[in-house]
């Protein structure tokens, strides 16, 4: 199978790769094996009872380091309360200055 980029490589003068927000409608665990997870959690030292401190922990470093770049840049940065859906047309928010 080609992909995208394979196919239009000859036009494409770069991309962007990140993960900032997906949402998935079902059930993920065919994507990941049984006990993936813990194991995760086990080669970050957390336990499962200090997974709520752990979420919030790297959340407030992924926050900062946000705004660091935001501060650095000068460019906006503007939180949106809720995901746009475009399928459904709900959560849309006006985004106009």
């Amino acid at each position: 199978m080609k992909t995208f980029l394979s196919v239009h490589q000859n036009d494409i003068i770069g991309h962007l790769t990140f993960f900032d927000r997906m949402i998935f409608r079902g059930h993920l665990s065919g994507f990941y094996p049984t006990g993936a997870f813990a194991r995760f959690l086990a080669s970050q030292g957390i336990l499962l009872k200090d997974f709520t401190w752990y979420v919030r922990e790297v959340t407030g470093i992924i926050k900062n380091r946000v705004l660091r770049i935001v501060d650095a840049t000068g460019r906006p940065l503007q939180y949106l309360e809720r995901a746009m859906t475009a399928a459904s047309g709900k959560g849309k928010e006006d985004l106009s200055p």
